[in-house]
This record gives structure tokens, C-alpha cells and sequence, in this order.
């Protein structure tokens, strides 16, 4: 339809924009900058792909337990007391988990040097160039030491960073676990179905 186009439209526009926007800023930042950026918008993608992994995991919990619940009424018959507790522990545990899952896939910051030790699993061409990058960031900003090593760490980070080709980082960003697990969660949602339809 027209109003389905024009939107469409307006999405890309926008899309095109931001993309323009972030290749600006990405130019104008200091390379130890602009490697920095790349580390976080690598630990984003690192914990959005973690947070996916706990709703796969967890809504096959929610379910099962929900089942085994159903089947102990119906061998004990419980009383209204006993399903009401239950309703209302199975709300606040949906409600925790929740909670949790979007905290992990949205809310928690990554470790740096877990996403920069990740990336060069998945890259041996970066060799320990991101380590040592943090490394020496880590030294330029400690207190205990004198401002001259301080000094002589943040010049050698800049020239680290100089040296090191920067590139987009996120697409090196992987979750092994990912693609089985939402297998097995969809083979679980296709023999639900078929159980609750028998």
C-alpha cells in the first residue's frame, strides 16, 4: 500500500542516516577512540546475543515446570490455596526472569577484555592487539603509579592504536551456543503443539 512504501521509505532514509552518522563520528574520534567504540558496540551485540540465549533457555523451563505442575494437580488434586500460591510464584519467577533476561541482553555492560579476548578468538589476524590495547589504557589511568609512566602509557596506547587497522569489530561477534539452542527451543515449541492438540 502507499502508506506501507512511504514508511518504508522513511525507514531507510533514516537507517542511511544513521549509518552516515556513525561513519562521521567514527572519523573524527582519536584512533584510540575509535577502538574503544568498536569494543563497545562489540560487548552490546555480545550481551544482546546472551540475553537471547536466556529467553531460549528459559521459556522451555517456564513451560515444563508449568506442565509438571498441571500434572501433580491432577494426580493430587490440590487445593485452591495450594494453585493460588502456585499462580502466584510462577508470576513473580516470570517476572524475575524477565527482568534478568533484559538486564542481560540490554542493560549489563560487557567486560572489555572479555569482548576484546572473544574477538581475537574469532579473528587471529588481531593477534593481542585489543588486550594489550586495554592493557596499556588500564596503566594510563592508575593512580598508584607516577604521572610520567601514566604519561609515557597514554602516549604508547595512541601510538598502539595508530598502528592497528580499525574495522568494524561487531561482525567478528559470535555466540556458538546460539544456533543449536534455538533448534532444540524450536523442536520444543513444534512437540508442545503437537501434545497440547492430542
Amino acid at each position: 500500500s502507499l502508506g506501507h512504501s512511504a514508511l518504508s521509505v522513511v525507514h531507510r532514509r533514516l537507517l542511511r542516516y544513521r549509518l552516515d552518522h556513525e561513519e562521521a563520528l567514527g572519523l573524527m574520534l582519536k584512533p584510540e577512540q575509535q577502538i574503544q567504540r568498536q569494543l563497545t558496540q562489540a560487548g552490546r551485540k555480545l550481551q544482546r546475543y546472551e540475553g537471547r540465549l536466556w529467553w531460549l533457555r528459559g521459556i522451555p523451563a517456564g513451560i515444563l515446570a508449568l506442565a509438571a505442575f498441571v500434572a501433580l494437580d491432577l494426580a493430587f488434586q490440590f487445593g485452591s490455596t495450594t494453585r493460588i500460591i502456585a499462580l502466584l510464584l510462577a508470576f513473580a519467577s516470570c517476572t524475575i526472569f524477565t527482568i534478568w533476561a533484559l538486564w542481560i541482553g540490554y542493560g549489563r555492560s560487557a567486560d572489555p577484555r572479555r569482548v576484546a579476548r572473544h574477538l581475537e578468538s574469532r579473528d587471529p589476524s588481531l593477534g593481542s592487539s585489543l588486550i594489550n590495547f586495554l592493557d596499556l589504557g588500564d596503566t594510563a589511568k592508575d593512580e598508584s603509579l607516577s604521572s610520567l609512566t601514566r604519561e609515557m602509557a597514554k602516549q604508547a596506547q595512541h601510538a598502539h592504536a595508530a598502528n592497528t587497522s580499525v574495522r568494524e569489530l561487531s561482525p567478528l561477534v559470535a555466540n556458538s551456543k546460539l544456533a543449536p539452542t534455538f533448534k532444540y527451543f524450536g523442536i520444543f515449541l513444534l512437540c508442545t503443539v503437537i501434545l497440547s492438540v492430542f
